[in-house]
């Protein structure tokens, strides 16, 4: 609902995601993972997870979509 909200709302603010996929199958972490990259390229995202699926089909997506950049820690 949130990545929903974010999207219609307009608004450009940074947003950040804390473990966003915690609990999730992996077919549901793909969605959340492709909503994200989106929402990247409008806003700036920063995104906290341990999941290594998730972590690495964001970046898949983001070397994919060359508008964004990232960082890994």
């Amino acid at each position: 609902d949130f990545l929903a909200e974010a999207r219609l709302s307009g608004s450009t603010a940074p947003i950040i995601f804390d473990d966003p996929v915690s609990r999730l199958d992996h077919r549901r972490i793909n969605e959340v993972a492709e909503r994200i990259a989106l929402l990247a390229g409008d806003n700036q995202v920063i995104v906290f997870t341990h999941d290594i699926f998730f972590a690495t089909k964001l970046l898949s997506l983001f070397e994919k979509s060359k508008q964004c950049v990232y960082y890994q820690v």
